[in-house]
């Protein structure tokens, strides 16, 4: 018996031959299977064309300072400081300098161990925004941790505090050390 209306069995077959006309269900069975192959192969083929046209027509996200900071912020906080520190360095190839991006950076740095250069984009980072409370807090306990760190510095100490207490403005030199 045929459960599915339309479609033929070849079990019904043999209850179906006449005598006249032998063989025409089975002809008629092989073009059936014949059309459904050809229609699965269509819409294969149908789906290839489309997802190849939609990634033509997709256009890819422009890379921006922007864009690398926040894969940076996205980085640090699952402590990929690696990649974080080169998405910092991208946004800043890329026209950031601002405080944030400095700032960033500096953080970076100094999760990686790499404190002259940590203490060094802190400075930059002050530059650019003296008057950023977070920023400050960040240098102060970047420096406290620095000054138990290196103790020989003794002088350490005095240009942190220099820094801090420069109104804004007044930027510091990372390059000379002031």
């Amino acid at each position: 018996m045929n459960l599915i209306p339309g479609l033929l069995m070849y079990t019904d077959l043999k209850a179906f031959r006449s005598d006249r006309e032998p063989r025409t269900r089975e002809k008629l069975v092989m073009k059936h299977r014949l059309a459904i192959g050809h229609a699965v192969r269509l819409a294969l083929v149908w789906t290839v064309v489309l997802l190849v046209a939609g990634m033509a027509w997709a256009k890819p996200k422009p890379i921006t300072a922007k864009s690398q900071i926040l894969f940076g912020v996205e980085m640090a906080e699952l402590e990929l400081w690696s990649e974080a520190l080169f998405r910092f360095q991208q946004a800043e190839r890329l026209g950031g300098r601002g405080a944030a991006v400095y700032n960033n950076m500096a953080v970076a740095y100094e999760a990686l161990g790499v404190f002259d250069k940590a203490r060094e984009y802190y400075l930059l980072a002050l530059e650019a925004d003296s008057k950023n409370a977070n920023l400050r807090r960040n240098y102060s306990r970047f420096i406290e941790f620095y000054q138990s760190y290196q103790p020989g510095d003794e002088g350490e100490e005095e240009k942190a505090e220099e820094a801090l207490e420069k109104p804004p403005g007044e930027g510091t030199d990372p390059a000379s050390g002031s």
